[in-house]
Formats: C-alpha cells, sequence, structure tokens
C-alpha cells in the first residue's frame, strides 16, 4: 500500500478526478435567465416543506450596475399570478448583504408560500426585471415534498 502513494500515475489520476468534480460542483449553469441583458439569474430553485406550508428557496446571481448598494432581502419580490406580493422571508441570524455598486454576487432569497400559492405561477421581481420561477401548472406539494424534505427544480415547470 505505501507504494501506491509514491507512484506519479496515482497523483496523476487523483488530480483529474478532483480537477473533474470540482469542476461539476462549481461550474453550474443558471437554471433560469432572462431574455437579452437582465441584471439577474437563478442558480438553483428548491422548494422546503413545513406540514402545510413551504419555503421557496432561490440563489440569485445578481449584478448590481446600479450607483448604489442593493439588498436583495429587501427589494426582491415574489408575485404570485393571481398578481399578489408574497413578502420575503429572513430570521434575525440571516446574514444579509447588500450587493456593492458596480459588483455582482450571490444572494439566497427565501419566501414562505402556502399550499394553494403552488397552484399558478411565480414570479420573482428585483428592480423592475421579472423572471418566472414557477409556470401555472399546478403543482401539489404536499404529495411531491415529503414532511420537512426539500426537492429541487431545474425549470420553472416544477414536477
Amino acid at each position: 500500500m505505501a507504494k501506491l502513494f509514491k507512484r506519479a500515475d496515482f497523483w496523476i489520476l487523483l488530480l483529474l478526478v478532483g480537477g473533474l468534480a470540482g469542476y461539476l460542483l462549481f461550474s453550474g449553469k443558471p437554471v433560469v435567465t432572462g431574455a437579452g441583458d437582465t441584471r439577474f439569474s437563478i442558480r438553483k430553485m428548491s422548494l422546503k416543506r413545513d406540514y402545510g406550508n413551504f419555503l421557496a428557496i432561490f440563489e440569485v446571481d445578481y449584478d448590481n450596475r446600479e450607483g448604489e448598494a442593493f439588498d436583495p432581502a429587501v427589494e426582491a419580490k415574489l408575485w404570485a399570478g393571481d398578481g399578489r406580493m408574497i413578502p420575503g422571508y429572513f430570521l434575525a441570524t440571516d446574514v444579509r448583504e447588500p450587493v456593492p455598486a458596480g459588483k455582482k454576487a450571490k444572494r439566497t432569497l427565501k419566501y414562505w408560500l402556502e399550499a394553494s400559492d403552488l397552484g399558478g405561477a411565480l414570479a420573482l421581481e428585483i428592480r423592475g426585471e421579472r423572471l418566472e420561477v414557477k409556470s401555472a401548472v399546478p403543482f401539489d406539494g404536499e404529495t411531491a415534498v415529503e414532511n420537512q424534505g426539500t426537492k429541487s427544480f431545474a425549470t420553472p415547470d416544477w414536477k
């Protein structure tokens, strides 16, 4: 076994496998992007069930081209298909950092949803730009996600 660690081909193979694993983990493409020159894209979407309610979690890449810092946890809005705004959710212990002017940053946005909110479309709006995060196709979260479980989505067509 000690001779294995002295072989160059072992270390080369180990570096190649590690590099490939790192590439696959950290080079993910955005799940939802806007048309043209939008300032944000959604890197990951997931839904966590808590009995009859759901926590929608969006990892957002934001390009702050404006002249001032921007706090997406406060300014981002989630709109239901019926035109109702769903307020953001954060705990006092959550770290909320504004995105500095002229910088790009990744931020996590959370929203509490009721089961009825999953029956229609959902759109995330940041500074006047909207991206559809869930299509109008109804999603039965109570059967698709077990209690205290999490389900990730790769497209707005939640299934």
